[in-house]
């Protein structure tokens, strides 16, 4: 939970109002990830399965706090896949943002030039890796 707010923040706005009260740039009310792991057994290796939700409530990517430079609320999912291949090699599957979401990582306001800009987060993505402890 976050409570992040201008206090004292005169003349922000482009009427010479004040921006008091408003939340900081990037700052959501709350956020909240989970994480569940489970671990086993697969012919005399272990095996993991894993999977995580994570949840960002509604955020302003400007300090004056304009709805076209926002970003509402939404979670993400992912997933992840292990085996032990042998004591010091593991492979792995994984997947991101596996409802495909579509989010907002930052923005800009560049409304004096007749437009503003939002940047995407990653769309869902998929891929494996290989671990080698030594």
């Amino acid at each position: 939970l976050l409570d992040a707010k201008y206090t004292d923040f005169a003349f922000c706005q482009p009427d010479g109002s004040d921006c008091d009260g408003n939340r900081l740039s990037d700052s959501p009310k709350s956020t909240l990830n989970l994480l569940a792991k489970y671990d086993f057994d697969l012919g005399g290796r272990t095996a993991s399965v894993q999977g995580s939700a994570n949840w960002t409530a509604q955020r302003y990517f400007d300090f004056r706090n304009v709805d076209y430079i926002a970003d509402d609320g939404y979670w993400l999912f992912d997933a992840r896949a292990s085996y032990e291949l042998s004591d010091n090699l593991t492979a792995a599957m994984w997947m991101q943002n596996i409802a495909n979401k579509r989010y907002y990582t930052n923005g800009f306001d560049v409304s004096a030039f007749g437009y503003s800009l939002l940047l995407p987060g990653t769309p869902r993505s998929y891929g494996g890796s290989i671990n080698f402890r030594f």
